[in-house]
């Protein structure tokens, strides 16, 4: 008896197209003869039954005794040279051992995944000569790619060699999916919790402070061993003095005291924190830096984006009268990154089209207003919201307000129409035309 296996059991649901079919046959109104009649149904039912089962995924399962072995070798930074060598002698060992019903092949990865040499009976390979990017571990990416290589129609199982630093994709979600679509996965773990290694897993600081308060930068540590460090801080481009501190063995948060100077009221603060210790007790120093942003509150700061030179005079003037910090400039003028923009307590468009600023702009616009609580608005008239494409842009989806003027206020006169505004900022939305 041949096996078979449906992948889709849902699309047999498709069967009850059978129930019409049978109805027709019963109050058809042609009668034809016998023979003829049974045919016509018979093709129908066939017809029916045949596209029931193509949904559904019917698949005839063999049986087979052929066995596809692929070494998935890790060729990240993380792995010493070392460790390297000896990992493909390991490999080239193995692949000397398979019987003449495997086939073996050899896929090795780091930030890619290449296949160095396809699945066959011999593993023929003196050094790697595939060229991929060390700077990170994808393992997930590196099991797709050795479950596709293996042949349809044998066994599959995929050997995994690397020390399981993984800072790119989900391996562990793509195992399980190697394993539905029936392939093994063995693993096979180099050394590398026999090197010592000190890293910086991120640094916390407050998002805002106000003027000569004191405030905690904070650098969250992980160490293998015990060792001596010392902190180099460095606060938007300016060395401070270096900080000594003993790193305990684990993951601990190194605090570092500071405050506020009277002189960066309004102003941002970029920190840099770096690592350096002794050479025995780290073995990557890539990871040794990590970086924090706070902004210093001071006057309220209002960035003023006009899009025609002098539009803008009248309106600054009466926010300066307020007593608000008033910056103006032209669309070029527009911040490039989040942390400029968070220099400013709102940020003021008037008449400026949505393709003067590139699509970074737009979502760090969008981010400024959604993660940081800045305030927004946008004025103008031929050049702003719809008639300047600001329709499906990152703007539009922060879901503020509506672009377009209500009826009743349009009824009003075309010149109101023209001019009209959306606010967005500190918890408040209100719409103002003029």
């Amino acid at each position: 008896m041949i096996p078979f296996d449906i992948t889709r059991p849902w699309g047999l649901l498709a069967l009850a197209a059978l129930i019409p079919v049978a109805l027709l046959v019963r109050t058809s109104r042609i009668r034809l003869a016998s023979p003829r009649s049974w045919i016509s149904t018979g093709c129908r039912v066939a017809a029916v039954a045949a596209l029931a089962l193509a949904l559904a995924g019917l698949r005839q399962v063999r049986s087979s005794d052929e066995l596809a072995v692929v070494f998935v070798l890790d060729r990240s930074r993380s792995i010493t040279p070392d460790e390297a060598k000896r990992s493909l002698e390991w490999v080239q060992e193995a692949a000397k051992g398979a019987g003449w019903r495997e086939s073996v092949g050899l896929v090795v990865f780091g930030r890619e995944a290449s296949v160095e040499v396809s699945t066959g009976p011999k593993l023929d390979l003196d050094k790697i000569h595939s060229v991929i990017s060390p700077e990170s571990t994808d393992i997930a990416r590196a099991l797709r790619l050795a479950a596709a290589s293996c042949p349809e129609w044998a066994q599959k199982r995929i050997v995994l060699i690397s020390d399981g630093n993984e800072n790119s994709g989900d391996a562990a979600a793509e195992a399980v999916a190697a394993r539905a679509r029936g392939a093994e996965v063995w693993t096979a773990a180099l050394g590398r919790n026999e090197r010592a290694e000190i890293r910086i897993d991120r640094v916390l600081s407050p998002t805002r402070v106000t003027p000569k308060e004191p405030y905690e930068l904070t650098a969250i540590v992980t160490a293998s061993a015990e060792a001596e460090a010392i902190f180099r801080i460095v606060k938007n481009r300016v060395p401070m003095a270096p900080v000594k501190r003993t790193v305990k063995k684990g993951t601990w948060p190194v605090i570092f005291a500071l405050k506020a100077g009277a002189d960066e009221a309004g102003s941002s603060l970029d920190f840099e924190v770096f690592l350096e210790v002794p050479d025995e007790a780290d073995t990557w120093r890539e990871n040794n830096v990590g970086r924090g942003h706070t902004r210093v509150q001071g006057p309220s700061r209002v960035l003023y984006i006009e899009g025609k030179e002098g539009e803008g005079d009248v309106l600054a003037g009466c926010l300066r009268d307020a007593g608000l910090l008033v910056e103006v400039r032209g669309a070029g003028g527009f911040p490039l990154s989040l942390a400029e923009m968070d220099a400013f307590d709102a940020i003021l468009l008037c008449d400026v089209h949505s393709r003067q600023l590139s699509k970074a702009q737009h979502e760090a616009l969008r981010q400024y207003v959604h993660d940081l609580g800045g305030g927004f608005a946008m004025i103008g008239g031929d050049q702003s919201f719809g008639s300047g494409a600001w329709q499906r842009t990152a703007v539009e989806a922060g879901r503020w307000r509506s672009r377009s003027i209500p009826p009743a206020r349009c009824r009003r006169g075309s010149r109101a129409a023209g001019r009209n505004s959306t606010w967005r900022g500190k918890g408040r939305r209100k719409r103002c035309g003029s």
